[in-house]
């Protein structure tokens, strides 16, 4: 499951909150600095872990710069291959801005 273009274009990525407290399945949601990418094929320029069961929230101080754009897909197998979606993906927050903070 992949969303194309969160940002609508470039940003920085001050935290990502991952809510998988109500979901069996550890994910990986994959941030890709593009304004579109497809699991599988296009590496992934970070690769976050929420494990089943819990929520867990990713902190970036002062942000990470994604200059084309970020497209963000969620997966249940871990490495640039995995590209099995989860039966129903966790919801997902960002906080971004257009400048370091």
């Amino acid at each position: 499951v992949g969303v194309n273009n969160i940002t609508g274009g470039a940003a920085y990525i001050h935290s990502v909150e991952v809510t998988n407290a109500s979901f069996g399945t550890d994910v990986y949601l994959k941030l890709y600095n593009a304004a579109s990418a497809v699991a599988g094929t296009t590496d992934a320029d970070i690769i976050l872990l929420c494990k089943s069961n819990t929520n867990r929230t990713y902190n970036f101080f002062p942000g990470v710069l994604f200059a084309n754009g970020v497209t963000a897909v969620c997966t249940t197998t871990l490495g640039q291959a995995g590209v099995t979606a989860p039966g129903t993906p966790p919801p997902v927050k960002f906080v971004f801005s257009e400048t370091a903070s």
